[in-house]
């Protein structure tokens, strides 16, 4: 932790060298993100989490309060992996790849200015798709924004082993589509979807 710190204040030293140049704060805030995955948990990033990773730590994070379907839309990211890539990994794998992407996130947020727990990240997994799914919003809407009722997932590891154990990696039968309001379980006559989030940055 220390060591990611002092990364960190490096990197908002070198952009304040640079008189707060738009290109040199992107690149202070990626570079630093990636110095803090490399050694994260020391568990080494695969691929394709590793290429993923560097897409989504170089994209900037859309806010706009007053619409919080813009911001779900325009923070939305998708993964998904064939059945055998799904078998070779581990869900460690994808927690340290999940972990990773918070840690970029957050940098992001921090260098937009963005006030800390403003935004809430959230993660789940789009079973019918065989996705992982991810995306941002502001706290001040109170909610996350799905249609259907949503539980709150105390661990990460839920949402990750129902997606590597998904049976649907390399496609789901025509026979087997369903029309539900929104992915997720049913339970009852509820369809219910589970959801980890937590406040950044």
């Amino acid at each position: 932790m220390r060591d990611w710190l002092e990364r960190l204040a490096w990197a908002q030293s070198a952009v304040l060298d640079c008189g707060r140049d738009a290109d040199a704060l992107e690149r202070a805030c990626v570079s630093t993100a990636f110095d803090h995955i490399k050694t994260l948990l020391g568990h080494p990033m695969r691929e394709p989490f590793a290429s993923w990773l560097a897409d989504v730590a170089d994209d900037d994070v859309i806010i706009s309060a007053g619409d919080i379907n813009a911001e779900a839309r325009g923070n939305l990211w998708s993964f998904s992996l064939s059945a055998d890539q799904a078998a070779d990994v581990t869900a460690k794998d994808v927690e340290v790849f999940l972990q990773a992407i918070i840690g970029a996130r957050r940098e992001r947020l921090s260098v937009q200015g963005v006030n800390i727990g403003s935004i809430r990240f959230y993660c789940w997994n789009d079973e019918q798709a065989a996705q992982l799914r991810l995306s941002l919003v502001s706290a001040s809407h109170g909610r996350l924004p799905f249609r259907c009722e949503v539980k709150a997932v105390g661990d990460l590891a839920e949402i990750v082993n129902s997606f590597l154990s998904s049976v649907y990696h390399d496609g789901i039968l025509w026979k087997e589509l369903k029309s539900f309001p929104c992915e997720g379980e049913i339970q009852g006559d509820r369809y219910v979807l589970p959801v980890w989030s937590l406040s950044l940055p």
